[in-house]
């Protein structure tokens, strides 16, 4: 490639970077939208050292659009967020990203560059995001990545509160079982359907992976085309908060594509704080495995079991022994109970959803045909007894 057309291709990209739309929905302060910003700004500047083969220039063109080096502008970022303060630190914040970048500029062009006035705020504004058009702030038909945080908040604690419960009625159309942030999922598909290069992704609780809620999240988003175009499974999230220090969560990125056009990736982890381990997979579904869409359903006792050999389930895989005290929480534990001879013959393997999802192991004293009178020959069985009793 010669030198003319290499540098009207990197222009040619350059201008494809400043072109592209993002929108967070639930911006908080602004950190999805100024990293995302500094990034784009870093790409730029590679772009432009190409440019210049390192040797600076002598004059910036007065049209900010046409004559300037600097094409990327955070007016590309909009931002929804309910919280006014908030909405003020995030508009500050994208300013001071704007003043970092054109720093690292000046230092590749070899010219000082105008940083004020501050013309450009970015497009934050504040709003319920669940109740406000994002259409109005940026049409969908022009947006390029929908990304966010939204809030932390599962189906039991948003029960109590009215507005989140009417929140979820308005996005989904009735009161269901799943998680608040599953709202902003069902809000960003429906926004991008029809813009077939658009995607989004959310940082989510790991639970809209688990149970009943992925067939009633993401069931209805498969069948309106949009597949898992990347995901982490469950790690810890560090929010740079005391308060966020134990959350679990998984992010999961949709888009319109075919597997077949771009293989899937996901993320695991070997450890639960430490880095994630990147696999080209043939399909991500919505239990972030590697395997078709197959969707576990609640089934009601009056449908009956799938078949005859099955008996109806009472009340599930339970610990509701009162205090746990039947329950093995540790290797030594199961070693010692094991050594009981009696005992022994009650240990039992004891899986849960956080044992199976998270790889631990734990055991229990399954004594359900044990008589009273043999257990009290078992020391360990006597004592963990008593203690449920207790």
């Amino acid at each position: 490639m010669g030198e003319k057309a290499r540098e009207n291709r990197l222009r040619e990209f350059q201008t494809m970077v400043a072109s592209l739309q993002f929108l967070d929905p639930a911006c908080g302060s602004g950190n999805f939208l100024t990293e995302t910003f500094l990034e784009l700004r870093r790409i730029e500047n590679r772009v432009l050292e190409h440019l210049l083969h390192n040797q600076g220039v002598m004059e910036f063109g007065a049209d900010t659009d046409a004559g300037s080096l600097v094409k990327v502008s955070i007016g590309q970022m909009h931002g929804i967020e309910i919280n006014d303060f908030a909405v003020s630190v995030a508009k500050t914040a994208l300013w001071i990203a704007q003043q970092q970048a054109l720093d690292a500029t000046e230092s590749i062009a070899g010219q000082a560059l105008e940083h004020l006035p501050l013309h450009d705020s970015g497009n934050i504004i504040q709003a319920n995001s669940l109740r406000y058009d994002w259409n109005n702030l940026l049409s969908g038909s022009r947006c390029n990545y929908v990304m966010g945080n939204p809030p932390f908040i599962g189906h039991i604690a948003r029960k109590t509160n009215p507005t989140l419960n009417e929140d979820m009625r308005l996005i989904w159309g009735k009161d269901l079982d799943i998680d608040y942030v599953a709202c902003w999922h069902r809000k960003a598909a429906t926004y991008l359907h029809g813009n077939y290069g658009a995607s989004f992704a959310f940082v989510s609780t790991n639970s809209i992976t688990q149970g009943k809620q992925p067939a009633l999240i993401f069931k209805p988003l498969v069948k309106d085309g949009w597949r898992i175009r990347f995901a982490h499974r469950t790690f810890a999230w560090n929010a740079q908060s005391s308060d966020m220090a134990h959350v679990h969560v998984v992010v999961i990125g949709m888009d319109q594509s075919s597997d077949r056009i771009s293989a899937p990736v996901l993320y695991t982890y070997n450890q639960i704080s430490g880095p994630p381990t990147p696999k080209a997979v043939n399909h991500i579904n919505a239990y972030l495995i590697d395997g078709p869409d197959l969707f576990i359903e609640t089934r009601s006792n009056k449908k009956g079991t799938l078949s005859p050999s099955l008996t109806l389930v009472g009340s599930g895989s339970m610990p509701n022994d009162g205090r746990g005290n039947l329950i093995l929480n540790t290797p030594q534990e199961c070693k010692e109970a094991l050594a009981d001879p009696i005992a022994a013959k009650y240990v039992k393997p004891f899986l849960m959803g956080e044992e199976f999802i998270n790889g631990q192991k734990r055991w229990c004293l399954w004594m359900q045909d044990a008589s009273m009178s043999f257990i009290a020959f078992s020391h360990d069985c006597a004592l963990l007894s008593e203690a449920r009793l207790c």
